[in-house]
């Protein structure tokens, strides 16, 4: 930003503007994957992407227009139909917004070190994956998604002992980004997930050509929540005292791991 002060009150109440405008990015992006036709809000996010990227500069924020450079060219992709909405997709927009929303509350708050959010930008920016598909699926690597540390420690400590891989997270978007980058077996996720919702995570791993395959199971105190869902998951495990017996037997049954009390 500049030292004049009315620039820089400028810039502040830009980035004001830019926090609300996130807000919306953000929005459009998570419609797109559970929406029966996401082209209007594909349409509407990179028109939001476009405006900020050309506003940013002349507001004397020329950060915002550097995060949302790749934030166009992903919404660009899908807008010709050279992409398609997948999980890794998602992922990485929200990983790109999550940046510019943490750099417009620093720059409405009056910090003038914003360069390292455009540098972490840089970092995730990658060139789309040039095959069709990620490699077939890894049965044992599994992500454990659940807010709750008890539960997510249980179920990770249970598939480390089986020789799983695991990664744990207490993030839907998480998910989505670990799905666009590793070969997957299964998601075994709570429903009141941070960011994204296991329901919507759900529908975002079964209504994708590629991830559709990745078995998806529910953890949760209401083993019916899922019954009026758009997208059913491949299993529910309950959060109740036959948790810990049920858990083997549910992963025996989609393939996961074998039989209980075999060798």
């Amino acid at each position: 930003m500049d030292n004049d002060p009315e620039l820089i009150q400028l810039a502040r109440e830009y980035c004001d503007t830019a926090v609300e405008l996130t807000a919306q990015l953000q929005e459009h992006v998570l419609a797109m994957e559970t929406a029966d036709a996401p082209e209007a809000h594909i349409h509407a996010a990179f028109r939001l992407a476009h405006n900020m990227k050309g506003s940013g500069g002349t507001a004397g924020v020329p950060v915002i227009s550097q995060i949302c450079g790749p934030v166009e060219d992903e919404l660009e992709r899908l807008r010709s139909g050279a992409s398609a909405v997948t999980p890794g997709v998602i992922g990485r927009l929200l990983k790109y917004v999550d940046q510019l929303a943490a750099a417009a509350r620093a720059g409405a708050a009056g910090a003038t070190d914003l360069d390292k959010y455009a540098a972490l930008t840089a970092a995730l920016a990658a060139p789309p994956a040039a095959a069709a598909k990620p490699p077939a699926a890894g049965k044992n690597t599994i992500i454990v998604a659940e807010t709750s540390t008890l539960y997510r420690r249980i179920v990770a400590d249970f598939l480390r002992g089986h020789n799983c891989e695991v990664l744990e997270t207490d993030n839907g978007v998480d998910v989505l980004a670990l799905l666009g980058r590793l070969r997957v077996g299964a998601v075994i996720t709570g429903l009141d997930l941070k960011a994204l919702s296991g329901h919507a995570l759900t529908a975002a791993i079964k209504t994708d050509s590629v991830f559709s395959a990745v078995k998806v199971i529910y953890l949760t105190s209401l083993p019916t929540a899922y019954q009026d869902a758009r997208c059913k998951p491949d299993g529910v495990l309950g959060k109740d005292a036959r948790f810990k017996s049920a858990l083997p037997k549910m992963l025996f049954k989609l393939g996961l791991l074998p039989e209980p009390g075999s060798v």
